[in-house]
């Protein structure tokens, strides 16, 4: 298998273990401590969260320490993790917005959509789902994945607006598997599928995005 594939499955793999890790009931807010981070007034921001945690009484909030972003213009930025829930950024973070963020989010699970990273729309999605498609398949040989998932998911009652779906490129993927039609990412789980047929798609729109379950014979291992 490619390294692209094992990087995607290393990535989902490390993904549920920071979840079971946490014990599905622990909120991490992830404050960089690189020079950059440092010189744009992290450690000040570090300090103010650190004095609301104490205040709050709360045990399942810690915070961790991350390294360079290479976003030096956004920073400070602060990353608040959910059990279950894809990484929220915030930018430009001072101790002002500490309060907030740690009021809004952290406490009441609001998130503070003018603060977000590179946010721009106030939708927040439940998944994200991209499907990857081959292209060396000719159109005739596979179906319309974006189709047929939309189709679905109207079909499962799923609210619209509660995800988002597109479709991308990557030539990595399918370097040593010629002969899959697509794969298809959903997060915030980071979980890659191997997509060979419509009924593929329609097992994880019924299983994982309705209910959460992971569609174990459809997910891409890496190689041992």
């Amino acid at each position: 298998m490619g390294k692209i594939l094992e990087q995607y499955a290393v990535i989902g793999r490390e993904a549920r273990e920071r979840i079971e890790a946490a014990g599905h009931d622990r909120i991490e807010i992830h404050i960089g401590n690189a020079t950059c981070e440092n010189a744009a007034g992290s450690q000040v921001v570090r300090a103010e969260f650190e004095k609301l945690i104490e205040a709050s009484g709360r045990q399942d909030i810690v915070i961790k320490q991350t390294g360079c972003t290479g976003r030096c213009s956004a920073e400070p930025i602060i990353g608040i993790v959910e059990p279950g829930k894809a990484m929220y950024k915030y930018q430009s973070v001072t101790p002002e917005k500490v309060r907030r963020i740690f009021n809004e989010h952290v406490l009441n699970k609001q998130l503070v959509l003018e603060m977000l990273l590179d946010k721009k729309t106030t939708n927040v999605y439940d998944h994200l789902v991209t499907f990857y498609r081959n292209p060396g398949i000719g159109d005739r040989e596979t179906c319309d994945a974006l189709a047929v998932f939309e189709e679905r998911v109207a079909a499962a009652g799923i609210k619209p607006g509660s995800l988002r779906a597109f479709q991308s490129s990557n030539w990595g993927l399918f370097i040593s598997h010629t002969t899959v039609p697509y794969y298809m990412m959903v997060y915030p789980e980071q979980t890659l599928y191997r997509i060979e047929r419509p009924e593929d798609i329609h097992r994880v729109v019924d299983e994982h995005i309705a209910h959460g379950r992971t569609v174990a014979d459809l997910e891409e291992q890496a190689d041992p």
